[in-house]
């Protein structure tokens, strides 16, 4: 779990949504690993951790308005700098 901000309300929200990814995963059997971080460069710290564990392929949640790859800056430089494919999944607001 990455937050580029560590203030509670985005902490809260973060692990919210960890929780939901969580579930969803192991429902179906996936073997999956979870780490929190707060208050870095997001982009730097998903390829820090996809070259610790690594990763074939990095699926990052966004804030519905940036659903579309490309449009987050943290996508931008992770497209720039990144050696691993990515895959951008938009936040599901209930």
């Amino acid at each position: 779990m990455l937050s580029k901000t560590n203030t509670k309300y985005e902490v809260e929200t973060v692990e919210l949504f960890a929780r939901q990814t969580e579930r969803y995963l192991a429902e179906r059997g996936i073997k999956f690993t979870v780490s929190e971080s707060f208050g870095e460069n997001i982009a730097s710290a998903t390829e820090a951790y996809s070259r610790k564990v690594k990763a074939d392929i990095v699926f990052v949640t966004v804030e519905p308005k940036y659903a579309y790859l490309g449009k987050d800056r943290h996508v931008k430089q992770w497209i720039k700098n990144g050696h691993i494919s990515m895959m951008t999944i938009p936040i599901q607001e209930y």
